[in-house]
């Protein structure tokens, strides 16, 4: 949903006479995925909306995402955008991200603070979020995504591959109909409501150990779905294991002769994984106190 369905929809469900919060948000501030980039794209919304809120940082010293977002973005690192410089630095292979050590070292390159912290309870992690909320700080989160039945929904499945897939939490919220505590998640340039229990469980199923590397392709994303099969996109990688995808549809992707094919990097060891992990950015340069 977009703000003011979300609006209307919290006007309709949200408890107002219990805690609650809602993080102000511009337009300018929210970045969309595009390609394997979730977690870049999540971490990139918190930073810009860090700069807004807490530093006298301006917004177009932000690199895109990726270089064909803002062509004409020029900064003295020589840095085109976030995705090129991991690309250039040997730490992805297509805009993925494999350990959270990774978006540290984005946080440092591009002068912020990235904390991350993996609470060990459900108490602990929603008290942190809603902590991180009532701060006007927007952290980021990891979870098992679904992508077919409910899409953009932490799921918890029995599989070792995991759909892992990041969003922003902007608000929470005790429904009206259930008083159970929900959380507001950025994604995808849209606005998902999540059950609190759920994203918390979805977060600790998360693979610990290396998963096996990926393999990604780079392809029409039309291609993905027959009812916009005829609009072409801009081709983008995608890994056609986590779409779910039946056997008859992958055939049918890899015989349109998919422009390119890159195994993805990964980490080493359990360190680094984003199981049951919260991230918060801070600036180095603050003008108030956070």
């Amino acid at each position: 949903m977009n703000f003011s369905e979300l609006v209307i929809y919290l006007q309709q469900d949200a408890d107002m006479a219990v805690p609650h919060a809602l993080c102000e948000q511009s337009v300018e501030t929210v970045t969309v995925q595009h390609g394997q980039t979730c977690k870049l794209a999540a971490l990139r919304s918190a930073m810009l909306h860090t700069s807004q809120l807490f530093s006298d940082r301006p917004l177009s010293e932000m690199p895109p995402l990726c270089h064909s977002q803002n062509p004409e973005y020029k900064l003295s690192r020589s840095i085109k955008s976030i995705r090129s410089w991991l690309k250039n630095q040997g730490l992805s292979a297509v805009g993925e991200v494999p350990s959270t050590e990774t978006l540290e070292q984005i946080g440092t390159m591009l002068d912020y603070t990235v904390e991350i912290t993996a609470p060990s309870s459900l108490k602990e992690y929603c008290d942190t979020l809603k902590k991180l909320l009532h701060a006007n700080l927007t952290p980021c989160v990891y979870f098992d995504v679904n992508i077919s039945t409910q899409m953009g929904q932490p799921q918890i499945t029995k599989e070792t591959k995991k759909n892992e897939h990041s969003a922003v939490v902007v608000g929470y919220f005790y429904s009206k109909k259930d008083k159970k505590l929900h959380f507001i998640l950025q994604q995808w340039g849209e606005y998902f409501v999540v059950n609190s229990v759920l994203l918390s469980a979805s977060s600790s199923s998360l693979n610990l150990e290396p998963r096996a590397p990926e393999v990604f392709y780079k392809f029409d994303a039309a291609l993905m779905h027959e009812t916009s099969a005829t609009t072409p996109q801009k081709p983008s990688w995608f890994n056609l294991a986590d779409h779910s995808l039946p056997p008859e549809t992958v055939e049918k992707i890899l015989a349109t002769n998919p422009q390119k094919r890159v195994t993805a990097k990964n980490r080493e060891t359990s360190a680094g994984s984003f199981q049951s992990c919260i991230l918060v950015v801070k600036p180095k340069r603050p003008t108030c106190a956070l």
